[in-house]
């Protein structure tokens, strides 16, 4: 009895890994001194510390038959808590008890336990005790799926092993860092993992998931039919932890707004070492691969709590192969721009470089990149060079230099070209003038600035010049009817702000040896889907034997004037405009008139005087004439025309000279505008 006296007061005193052992003692002691009384024996102990694991209520009862020899066992614990996990109830029968101080063996033993979030375990196995310290063995099911556990408890630290098979994978989102997570499949555990009394971890991790659907509380992360495969290797104390990061996404969808991968046509493969202190984690050799898609490989540090943040990264793209990578990676950024709908190809390289949260600079190198929107409204290929990016606006920026084969703006023909430029916060300038050939002529900018890219205050500055263009190659690339004669002049300051582009000037053009101005010029939203234009034309001087020699309509010679007031285009098609053309007073060439241009001329007044055949003067190739005149207001869809002057019931469109005289005079005062184009085709023809 004092043996049992003093181990009692050992016991009360002792702390750390050593109190465990000396209660298993004292209860077999008092095991012992019962033996031969065929009573049950029951202790009871408030609570259990270690460095590793704390026990709560924990039970110990022991049946002693007459005989004197233990032949089975139970232990119940209420509360375990291990590696900041909470477990519970638990408790452990044995069916064949072996006891040999200081020795226990528990054989046949079914032990069961709670977990709050994955479920009930049941496992069956043996458990052994020593001086050396304690080890288990069990297997059975949790939530009737396999699972395996081993466990090896030294006075140094502790051993566990754990597997678990076809795991719900709803049970793990209770895990995950904030509530709301929704979460189906299956996963696989496994868990190796050393824990020493100072409190140092060693582990490794495998996750295999199947099936996995996951999506996030406000949807910015989801998977559909994920499979995956998480290994990581960590080795630490509480305060840091440093190891290995694999992940394998081998097919399923992965979405993190606004990016959407698909690991089924590219299995993903991303590699990293890491370090995780103070709920911030370091990734040190970051290697990311997706075969035909993209590699990468960089640095990076990241937070999860309290929400997601990406502190810094450095990212340097090896290779990024296109479609592909635009599809996945750009577009989803690209949407509602000019840049949202494009057939690509080619290569990019690059890299990215984020601090504090924000990039401070970014460089891609372009390999042979072929551009082309898939409305046609332009197109660059054989684009190659260096774009070069910094967030700085005091710092001394790289220059950016691009070329390029050949493109297309709408159907116009665009030559080789080279940009040499600076981009800089959120800005982007010419370093030397940029000249961009167009069909045979040219379009030179002597001036280009961009500022608020990628922001809704985008805002845009140009000047230059057009060099001579022939509007025979220009007509053509348009399907126009051919025209004869160049076109060039001068572009003012030309800006675009709000989705508008505007000239500061008038634009002034020399087109069929006349000159063209164009005030008040206002193109809104030039690359959406519906483009509205606004300005008012003044035509001077124009030779219509050019004019109407490009056409089937008939010759005629002289000068015009015009003036289009009020013009308005919506994708590119008139629907408002008050256009007057007619003969300069000032016009002193020879003014003569086709058969057919009368005949024409007199069709779109519809019911016009001059039928010519049938009469004596079919046999005149042509007339004087003293002027011309035609006026149309277009509203609604319809077009109020006039000519000269009224006449009568009508209005002169043409006033003859000489002998013999010739008069046009149309009657319709109003004509359906599409009417109207088709007896313009027609009469084109």
């Amino acid at each position: 009895m004092q043996t049992i006296w003093r181990l009692f007061a050992i016991t009360a005193a002792a702390t750390g890994p050593e109190r465990p052992r000396y209660l298993l003692a004292l209860a077999l002691l008092l095991l012992a001194a019962t033996a031969l009384a065929g009573h049950q024996l029951e202790l009871r102990v408030g609570s259990v510390h270690h460095p590793q694991i704390r026990l709560d209520d924990l039970r110990i009862h022991l049946a002693v038959p007459v005989s004197g020899r233990i032949e089975r066992g139970q232990i119940t614990v209420q509360s375990v808590t291990f590696a900041d996990q909470q477990l519970g109830p638990a408790r452990l029968v044995c069916g064949r008890l072996d006891v040999s101080l200081p020795q226990m063996n528990c054989r046949d033993g079914d032990l069961s336990l709670e977990h709050p979030d994955l479920g009930i375990v049941r496992l069956q196995g043996s458990l052994r005790h020593g001086p050396r310290g304690t080890q288990a063995d069990f297997q059975g099911t949790l939530n009737e799926r396999p699972v395996r556990l081993r466990l090896q408890w030294k006075p140094d630290g502790v051993m566990v092993q754990l597997r678990l098979e076809s795991l719900a994978a709803e049970r793990l989102a209770e895990f995950l860092p904030e509530p709301g997570w929704h979460m189906e499949g299956e996963v696989d555990l496994s868990l190796s993992a050393e824990l020493e009394a100072d409190g140092t971890a060693t582990g490794t991790v495998v996750l295999t998931g199947r099936d996995i659907a996951l999506s996030s509380p406000d949807g910015a992360i989801a998977t559909d039919s994920l499979a995956f495969t998480a290994i990581a290797g960590l080795q630490g104390d509480p305060g840091e932890q440093r190891g290995t990061l694999r992940l394998l996404g081998n097919a399923g969808l992965a979405y993190v707004d606004p990016v959407l991968l698909n690991l089924d046509d590219y299995p993903g493969d991303l590699l990293a070492n890491l370090i995780h202190r103070d709920g911030r984690v370091w990734l040190e050799q970051l290697r990311l691969r997706q075969p035909g898609l993209l590699q990468a490989h960089g640095q990076a540090s990241l937070s999860w709590t309290p929400e997601p943040a990406l502190h810094s990264l450095n990212l340097r793209v090896e290779d990024a192969r296109l479609p592909q990578a635009y599809s996945t990676f750009l577009h989803p950024f690209l949407i509602g721009t000019v840049l949202d709908s494009l057939d690509t190809g080619g290569r990019v390289t690059g890299e990215l470089d984020v601090r504090d949260g924000q990039p401070v600079s970014a460089s891609m190198r372009l390999h042979e990149l072929s551009l082309e929107d898939q409305r046609e409204r332009f197109a660059l290929r054989g684009l190659s060079g260096d774009i070069r990016w910094l967030a700085d606006a005091d710092a001394a920026p790289p220059p950016s230099r691009l070329r390029w084969q050949s493109g297309q703006a709408y159907r116009v023909h665009v030559g080789a070209g080279e940009l040499d430029a600076i981009l800089q916060g959120d800005s982007l300038r010419l370093r030397r003038p940029l000249r961009l050939p167009v069909e045979d002529g040219a379009l030179r900018l002597d001036r280009l600035e961009i500022r608020g890219l990628g922001s809704e205050a985008f805002a845009a500055t140009l000047e230059g010049r057009l060099e001579p263009i022939s509007l025979e190659a220009l007509s053509g690339a348009l399907g126009w009817p051919e025209l004869q004669g160049t076109v060039s002049g001068a572009i003012p300051q030309v800006t675009y702000r709000n989705r508008q582009l505007a000239l500061d000037d008038a634009l002034q053009a020399r087109v069929f040896d006349g000159s063209v101005h164009v005030d008040r010029f206002r193109l809104t939203d030039p690359l959406g889907r519906f483009p509205q234009l606004q300005a008012d034309i003044r035509l001077r001087g124009l030779d219509l034997e050019l004019i109407t020699g490009t056409f089937a309509f008939g010759r005629i010679t002289g000068r015009l004037d015009g003036d289009v007031q009020g013009l308005e285009l919506l994708d590119w098609e008139p629907v408002a405009f008050d256009a007057r053309l007619h003969t300069p007073a000032s016009d002193r060439s020879t003014r003569r008139i086709s058969q057919r241009a009368i005949e024409n001329i007199s069709d779109l007044g519809a019911g016009g005087t001059a039928l010519l055949s049938g009469t004596v003067l079919r046999f005149f190739d042509d007339f004087r004439y003293r002027q011309l005149g035609i006026r149309c207001v277009l509203r609604d869809n319809v077009c109020h025309m006039s000519g000269i002057r009224p006449e009568g019931d009508g209005y002169i469109l043409v006033q003859g000279s000489g002998v013999p005289r010739v008069d046009v005079i149309g009657f319709t005062q109003a004509v359906s505008w599409p009417t109207l184009l088709e007896q313009l085709q027609a009469v084109t023809q």
